[in-house]
């Protein structure tokens, strides 16, 4: 059906706003179709759940909303190459969180999950969201089907894609290969997972623990500068007996109370002597260390993020340039909140190499930082654009929450245009692309060596542009059709 509109389509973190002129819910494939060939002249944009904060969902003219697409259908072990069923084909408008609850009930899971669950499978695919130790969730698609028009006949058709450099594309597309409608992604056994909270002064004690709990996550605390970490491993153990009330806990004490706290001090009262005072004194100690926890992963390894609207930057980094790049975050955050009057010289040269001395001065005293820094390890990948793809190091994910009112956020937009375009020039570090994105057009696609063949799959699934956004043309070096 389809809707003329003038409502505005909101982000979650409220930072994008556009009013399209058409907005479709097709209810199958033979539908899509109908409305790309009835509206061929057309650039179209497909839509999730919006939980982005980058330009990746903008579009103009055509919004498609999968949200009716939710199938699941388990791959039979005839079908499959391997010798039991270990993939599913799923609807691209899924959430996951539905997506897990149907899974579970086959005894299944996914390999990977991100710190929410909110998205649907096709947004968080097509922008590489991850969780920490394994590799992102676009490494698991193993087949693709999407909705664009064919080249010969210039008419809309769905196209399976199921390897070669297609597949590598479409696997992290950022939404520019066509529409995708469902995915073959790899699923594995139900598994359970072990979890315990400790403190630490230094990241190299940190590092030193993933050995023993490889899908650990961590928390740089702001102010204090020392280290939660939120230690994570398989287990074969049953649940244990308090995992209902450690989940009530984790929910009331952190993703509800500290949520509350921070955002009072850091987003009401904008107090940064306050906020400081609670890294410095408070936040740690309320966290219990050492309680073990045995539970199943598709709850232990999410967060409820969602709860409050927010806006982020997330940078990675290889492992080998992890500790220096957490060094100039925490300088950086210094400088950005007025601290910065005793920056040791090699900082400031390191500022000074990367030319960017306008927007290092803009940056000072313009925001407070008022969240833990998150960061989470993710296995490299073999898509072409993914921000964990090529190599064979690991790489780190720093991500940086601020929970600033909408009015109030031109200083976390001036300390992230700093930190990001430096630390892309310094450490070839890659933000998140559904995350706030400061980078131009250049320095982003300098950062990915296989962006020439991205473009080149680009213009035999999309040769006329016309699923591509103004952003993503820009970094094609393409005007934007008007």
């Amino acid at each position: 059906m389809e809707l003329i509109t003038t409502r505005e389509i909101e982000n979650f973190g409220r930072n994008l706003r556009f009013i399209p002129q058409a907005y479709f819910e097709p209810v199958n494939e033979a539908e899509l179709i109908e409305i790309l060939d009835r509206h061929s002249g057309c650039n179209f944009r497909a839509v999730g759940s919006l939980h982005s904060w980058s330009e990746a969902a903008y579009g103009d003219e055509v919004i498609i909303s999968l949200r009716l697409f939710d199938q699941v259908e388990p791959v039979s072990t005839a079908e499959s190459k391997t010798s039991e069923a270990n993939s599913v084909w799923v609807g691209a408008g899924i959430q996951i969180k539905h997506l897990l609850e149907k899974l579970n009930r086959i005894g299944k899971t996914l390999p990977s999950l991100g710190l929410i669950t909110e998205q649907t499978l096709a947004g968080a695919v097509s922008t590489g969201t991850h969780g920490s130790g394994r590799h992102c969730l676009s490494h698991y698609v193993q087949a693709v089907r999407i909705a664009h028009y064919c080249s010969d006949t210039r008419r809309a058709c769905v196209t399976t894609i199921e390897g070669g450099d297609a597949l590598r594309a479409v696997q992290c597309g950022v939404g520019n290969c066509g529409i995708i409608t469902a995915i073959k992604v790899e699923v594995r056994d139900s598994f359970q997972i072990e979890e315990l909270w400790l403190a630490y002064d230094t990241l190299d004690q940190v590092l030193e623990m993933e050995k023993q709990f490889p899908l650990q996550q961590f928390f740089l605390l702001p102010w204090k500068w020392t280290y939660l970490a939120q230690h994570r491993r398989e287990s074969n153990q049953s649940a244990s007996w308090p995992e209902w009330l450690y989940r009530v806990y984790f929910f009331l004490t952190i993703d509800i109370g500290l949520h509350i706290v921070l955002i009072t001090a850091g987003k009401l009262f904008n107090n940064k002597k306050m906020v400081q005072w609670l890294f410095r004194k408070v936040l740690s100690r309320a966290i219990v260390k050492d309680w073990r926890v045995v539970g199943p992963s598709q709850r232990m390894l999410v967060m409820e993020l969602e709860l409050f609207h927010h806006i982020e930057t997330e940078l990675f980094v290889t492992a080998d340039r992890l500790s220096a790049a957490i060094d100039f975050v925490q300088k950086s955050l210094k400088w950005s909140a007025g601290d910065g009057a005793d920056l040791p010289d090699d900082y400031l040269r390191q500022v000074a190499s990367t030319g960017l001395t306008g927007e290092f001065q803009a940056a000072r005293g313009a925001y407070g930082h008022h969240y833990p820094i998150c960061i989470r390890r993710v296995q490299p990948d073999s898509t072409m654009i993914s921000m964990s793809s090529g190599g064979n190091q690991d790489w780190y994910a720093i991500s940086l929450i601020s929970y600033h009112r909408l009015s109030n956020r031109d200083g976390f937009f001036k300390a992230m245009n700093f930190l990001a375009r430096a630390m892309a020039l310094l450490f070839n570090a890659r933000p998140h692309w559904g995350k706030h994105v400061p980078l131009s057009a250049g320095e982003l696609v300098a950062l990915y060596s296989e962006f020439e063949n991205f473009k080149n799959v680009l213009s035999q699934l999309d040769p006329s542009g016309q699923f591509r956004n103004r952003w993503f043309s820009q970094l094609l070096n393409e005007s934007h059709k008007e």
